[in-house]
Parts: C-alpha cells; structure tokens; sequence
C-alpha cells in the first residue's frame, strides 16, 4: 500500500484507514475486556452453576479469541474438513 494510499489528504478531509483503525481500535478492545471482566463476576457466590457450564463459557471465548487471532494474522477464516 502506498503512503497516500493510507493517509488522508488535508483538501478531502476524508479519514484514512489506518487513522479510522487508531479510532476505531482501543474502544472496541475496551468493551470486549469489559465484556470479559463481566463474565467473569459470574464466578462470585452468588450464582450457581455447573463445572459444564462454567468450561462451555470458557471453551467459547476461547474459540473465539482463536478467529480472532487469525483474522489478525491474516490468515484464511476458512475451517478445514474434520479427518482422521
């Protein structure tokens, strides 16, 4: 990519890509955390819940986090066929 491809020029007044991922970025990491921290007082005494309860919530956030890395890195969201 080219470096007037990635910034914004002064006369469009256009947000670039890379300005609207600066932007865009710390809020949405922000409210996932929070989300996350929100899951976690689940663990307080005042609920109850299963041992299969509880590793399903945490087999799906990290499912999750998993896409999530890839998509990071770049690679294909495509799953391979399941084989022995």
């Amino acid at each position: 990519m080219s470096e007037t491809a990635s910034t914004s020029s002064p006369e469009s007044g256009r947000e670039s890509r890379r300005e609207r991922f600066l932007r865009l970025a710390p809020r949405r990491v922000d409210k996932a955390l929070i989300a996350m921290r929100r899951i976690g007082n689940l663990a307080a005494p005042t609920y109850e819940s299963t041992e299969a309860e509880r590793q399903k919530i945490i087999d799906a956030i990290f499912a999750e986090a998993n896409e999530l890395k890839q998509k990071l890195e770049g690679r294909s969201k495509q799953h391979e066929p399941f084989s022995f």
